[in-house]
Formats: structure tokens, C-alpha cells, sequence
């Protein structure tokens, strides 16, 4: 593979210039100053170290004015950090829309003016800020508090462990976790005679019945461009098993190959039928969920947060939704999936004194602790990678939560979404945005030219 263009990673070796602090396990040299001591001295265990008065700025796709109920759960439980004035003051970045958050938080690393704390999805999209310096290992500190890193699910270190880059250490904390499920309105199918699908063929004949029979399939928001990006990543596992995201990640496969031309045929297809909906770039995620709970549509794959989204919803109160596991291509890679942690917290070391990192390391344990997720699942009962202790669990009066927690059991391998394998941190993106192509009919052939061509421009 060609050496990949790090114009990210020239932007931060710029910006910390200015003055970059600590990266604690990472590697740099301590700035002790005159704020209780330096990390060093502190040692690794986070509820000794002394902190001075200080604010850590937080970065987290919440939703500013609690549009929801996960995010008026945070902004209370920081309210109520907040009040307890302990000398370290919580200050909030939240932003819901992912475009927007993204390049709020890549433009303001780059410049130098970085969060404390950030919400990352980790893996390759956050591999120039480890290469760089400008993250804290904290295997160390998790390493000090066994009791700490024992409550994150073991499937979930994957997207912060940096060793196959060639970074040893566990460069960020998750915080959710999620499988890609397929969630079905149980009426329309009986309506028209139908059996929950199993594989993709199945699917594809609901998908027929239903339309013929004036039932909506899907309603796709992909105006959010990352709704197709999914479908393709689920497909190739389904298709062809947990190893060929690594296939396409080296270079052994391509875009424009028959494996993925094939499986961009088959949304080219369902969407050509009219059974993804129309002008789908015109639809975005909350409008696709708003759709299916109403039961305006019979089928919707989403994240396996849906218990939580779906709750307030006329479906959901006349319990007729349900999940299952997305339908397989080939019957082997049933119990594949994309999935695993999608949400991680970050600690950002650039131009930060060694008093900031203490201080962002406390925020982190709370943000991360047994006790904020057994109290969050009570409000907004999704899936996340701090394991609620079973008392909470039992105590969540959520059927659909149920189901999909049971459904995530089974599941022998999760794989990211396929970009997310890559060195080149730009083809997330570049995948993504030549997917919605797929809106203006373009065709599978076409796609896969286009994102080959731009990936070259990265490369």
C-alpha cells in the first residue's frame, strides 16, 4: 500500500508546537508545574491523584437541549457533577449531528484548541491522534484499578487497542456498544402470511410480498450518508465472514471488485423497487425511525440502541415491533455481525497541563462507572459497553431491550464498519459519500470506480 497522506497528523505536529503536555503511558515527558504534582508522582491510581481547580472541556454527540432522553440523562448527571463544586468543573461540547460533531472536533484538534475529554468511534479514525502523540494510553491506569476496567465488556477493547498498528497500549475507554439488527413490525407480516426472515433471500421475498400487498419494506434515511455505509459493512459479513474487512483493508480486494460491486447490486436493487423508499437523500435516521414506529414501514436495520429510540413510539406501545438477527447471506456467517463498541472516550494530552490530565482521568471514571450506566439504562434502555450490574438490568421495564440483549448473546464475532479497518483514515468518508450516489442513480459499477478514484487521492 502506498504511504497514506497524514494531513492531519502535520496539522496537530503544528499545533503542538505551542505546547504539548503529558502523554502520561504514552510516552512523553511529564509538565509537572506548580498543580499538585506531576502524573509521575501521582502514580496511576486516579482516586489518589490530587487536583487544583480546573475545567475539563468534554466533546460528546449529545444533544445540547435534550432532545432525548439519553441526553437530558447527561446533561443532569453533569449538572450534578457540577454542584458538588469538588474543583473540577465539567464543561460541555455536545453536538448531536455526526458531520457537525466530526468536524467541529477535527477542526479544533487541528488548530490546537482541543476538548479534554472526547467522544471518539476509534479504530483507524482516531490512529493520527495515537501516531501523533496526542491521546493517553491508560492501560496503566486501568491496569492500577482492576474493578475499573473489569466493568467494560471484554468484545469492546477492540476499537481502542492500538497494538495492531503498532502502538501497544489502550489508548481510550468504550462507552457504547451496539450490534446491527434487523427490527420488524410483527403485524405486517402477518398480515400478508409472512415468517420473520432468516436469510437474505427471505428478506428479499417479504420485501415483494409486502409491496404487493401496498406494505412499505424500508424507509432509509440516508441523507444521514453513514444508513448505507452500514448496509454495505452488515452485507459483506453476512456474505463473506469476519475476515474480509482485512481482505479490503490490505489491498487484496477492492471497491470496484466483484464482492463489493455485488453487494452494492443488491441496495442498488432493493432500492430501484422502491422498497428502501423514495427519494431516500431526502430522509434522514430520525425520520426513518419516526416512520417505522408509527408502522409506516415493516422493516428497519438500526443500531441495537432501537430499544431505547423506539420506546415513546405507537409501535412499541402496542408491542408489535421486535428484532432479529440480520438476515445472512451465506447460512455460516449467521452468527457474524457488525457491531462491537462504537462510542469511546478519549483523553487528549496536547497543550495540556499534567493538573488537566489528572482531572480529565477522574471525569473519565465517573463517566465510565457501574453506577452511571445502571441509573442511564433506567431512562434510555440501549446497549453499552459498561456492564450494568444485573440488579439494573432486571429492574429496565423494556421488552425490546430485552429481546436485543438476549439476540447480542449469540453473536461469535462482531466485525466494524468496513472502512474503519483501514489505514487511510479518509475512507470512511470517501466510502460513504460515493454510497449516496446510490440516490441520483448511479450505478454499482460507477461507485465503485468513484471511491477507488478518490481513495488514490489518500494514499
Amino acid at each position: 500500500m502506498k504511504k497514506r497522506k497524514r494531513i492531519l497528523a502535520v496539522l496537530l505536529a503544528g499545533a503542538m508546537v505551542a505546547g504539548l503536555s503529558a502523554c502520561g503511558g504514552s510516552g512523553g515527558e511529564a509538565d509537572s508545574g506548580s498543580d499538585g504534582g506531576s502524573i509521575d508522582e501521582a502514580g496511576y491510581n486516579i482516586d489518589d491523584m490530587e487536583v487544583e481547580e480546573t475545567t475539563v472541556k468534554l466533546y460528546h454527540r449529545i444533544d445540547p437541549n435534550g432532545g432525548d432522553a439519553e441526553s437530558q440523562y447527561h446533561l443532569r448527571k453533569i449538572e450534578e457533577w457540577n454542584a458538588q463544586d469538588n474543583g473540577i468543573t465539567i464543561e460541555t461540547v455536545f453536538i448531536p449531528k455526526e458531520t457537525d460533531y466530526l468536524d467541529r472536533l477535527s477542526t479544533d484538534m487541528a488548530s490546537g484548541d482541543a476538548p479534554d475529554i472526547f467522544m471518539q468511534y476509534g479504530g483507524t479514525n482516531c490512529l493520527d491522534y495515537v501516531e501523533s502523540g496526542v491521546v493517553l494510553d491508560l492501560s496503566p491506569y486501568l491496569e492500577a484499578d482492576p474493578e475499573w476496567y473489569e466493568g467494560f465488556a471484554e468484545s469492546c477493547w477492540d476499537t481502542v487497542d492500538f497494538g495492531k498498528y503498532g502502538h501497544e497500549g489502550l489508548y481510550g475507554t468504550p462507552s457504547s456498544s451496539y450490534e446491527v439488527l434487523l427490527y420488524y413490525n410483527e403485524d405486517h407480516l402477518k398480515a400478508c402470511n409472512l415468517e420473520v426472515p432468516k436469510s437474505w433471500d427471505e428478506l428479499m421475498n417479504c420485501c415483494e410480498v409486502l409491496s404487493e400487498n401496498g406494505y412499505q419494506p424500508f424507509m432509509v434515511g440516508e441523507s444521514d450518508n453513514y444508513r448505507y455505509g452500514h448496509l454495505l459493512s452488515v452485507l459483506a459479513v453476512k456474505a463473506y465472514g469476519p475476515d474480509f474487512q482485512y481482505k479490503l483493508a490490505d489491498r487484496e480486494l477492492n471497491y470496484d471488485s466483484p464482492e463489493i460491486i455485488d453487494l452494492i447490486q443488491k441496495i442498488k436493487d432493493m432500492q430501484d423497487k422502491g422498497w428502501l423508499g423514495e427519494n431516500v437523500l431526502s430522509v434522514d435516521c430520525n425520520a426513518e425511525r419516526a416512520y417505522f414506529g408509527a408502522g409506516d414501514c415493516t422493516f428497519m436495520y438500526d443500531l441495537s440502541r432501537a430499544g431505547a429510540i423506539l420506546q415513546d413510539t405507537e409501535c412499541f406501545q402496542a408491542q408489535s415491533v421486535h428484532a432479529t438477527k440480520f438476515p445472512y447471506i451465506d447460512e455460516q456467517y449467521a452468527e457474524c455481525n457488525m457491531g462491537g463498541a462504537n462510542q469511546n472516550y478519549f483523553v487528549c494530552t496536547m497543550n495540556k497541563s499534567d493538573n488537566q490530565i489528572k482531572a480529565s482521568l477522574k471525569v473519565l471514571k465517573w463517566l465510565t462507572s457501574t453506577e452511571f450506566y445502571d441509573d442511564l439504562i433506567q431512562e434510555y434502555p440501549s446497549t453499552y459497553a459498561v456492564t450494568p450490574s444485573q440488579e439494573a438490568i432486571e429492574s429496565t421495564d423494556n421488552y425490546l431491550y430485552e429481546e436485543i440483549t438476549e439476540l447480542m448473546t449469540t453473536t461469535e464475532s462482531y466485525v466494524q464498519e468496513l472502512a474503519q479497518v483501514s489505514t487511510n483514515t479518509a475512507e470512511l468518508t470517501v466510502v460513504r459519500n460515493a454510497l449516496q450516489m446510490l440516490g441520483n442513480g448511479a450505478s454499482a459499477e460507477e461507485i465503485g470506480k468513484e471511491i477507488v478514484s478518490n481513495l488514490s487521492n489518500y494514499e
